[in-house]
């Protein structure tokens, strides 16, 4: 009778060890999964503050240099033409989705010897992506000077000779954003992209055009703000 019990006992006592082994996994599963969702979430918020960055230095150097074409981002750092090496972005940020150099999108983009508007489509963009390479080696996004990129894409190399000069930056990712919505105005147009490449840090885009003229999305008219171009701190009442 005593056998029986212990026998009894340790048949338990296996099945409770069983449930606790897959209680834990289930528990250890969700947590990584939650850590992964909040690493996720953190590179986000990074790519938005670094692409704005840059996006705002650009904006910096056009507003200075009106009709001269922004080939590389270094001249952010330090003005080569101003006395005072004024600087426009403190530092040449990586894209921390990939831990790469940030695509540049480059205005009025053309491949050599196709047609204005479109280049090849580099791996790690989105398919139908107008793009190419320049001189060292950047991945660049052809992309109009209205800040409308440009579709279908034509064979050919992009080179710095036949472009327009850099307008923006976005990432190379294609993963799939958490974020998809409740976006700052200058970037609203982000809402419901479905990759981080589609993320377009453009200094001639509409939201962020709007953005500095006062606009808020759906309204008629433009509203009472500082209309400068640093847009991490320049928020519409």
């Amino acid at each position: 009778m005593r056998a029986q019990a212990l026998k009894s006992s340790a048949g338990f006592t296996y099945l409770a060890a069983i449930i606790l082994v897959v209680f834990l996994g289930i528990m250890l599963g969700a947590t990584g999964q939650g850590w992964k969702t909040i690493m996720q979430r953190d590179k986000e918020e990074e790519l938005i503050f670094r692409g704005r960055q840059i996006r705002d230095g650009i904006a910096r150097w056009q507003k200075k240099y009106p009709g001269k074409p922004l080939m590389e981002l270094k001249p952010l750092l330090e003005d080569p033409n101003s006395l005072e090496k004024a600087r426009y972005l403190r530092k040449i940020y990586k894209d921390p989705i990939t831990n790469k150099d940030f695509a540049l999108i480059m205005a009025g983009g053309s491949p050599a010897g196709g047609t204005p508007g479109g280049t090849s489509t580099v791996s790690g963009l989105p398919a139908g992506t107008t793009s190419g390479t320049t001189t060292g080696g950047a991945t660049t996004i052809g992309t109009s000077l209205s800040g409308t990129t440009s579709v279908g894409a034509t064979s050919g190399t992009t080179t710095p000779g036949n472009l327009q000069g850099i307008i923006g930056v976005a990432s190379s990712s294609n993963d799939t954003p958490i974020k998809k919505a409740n976006f700052p105005d200058d970037i609203i147009d982000f809402a419901e992209k479905t990759r981080y490449s589609e993320w377009q840090f453009n200094a001639k885009s509409q939201a962020f055009q709007n953005f500095l003229a006062g606009i808020r999305p759906g309204a008629g008219g433009p509203i009472k703000t500082n209309t400068g171009t640093n847009s991490q701190t320049k928020q519409a009442p």
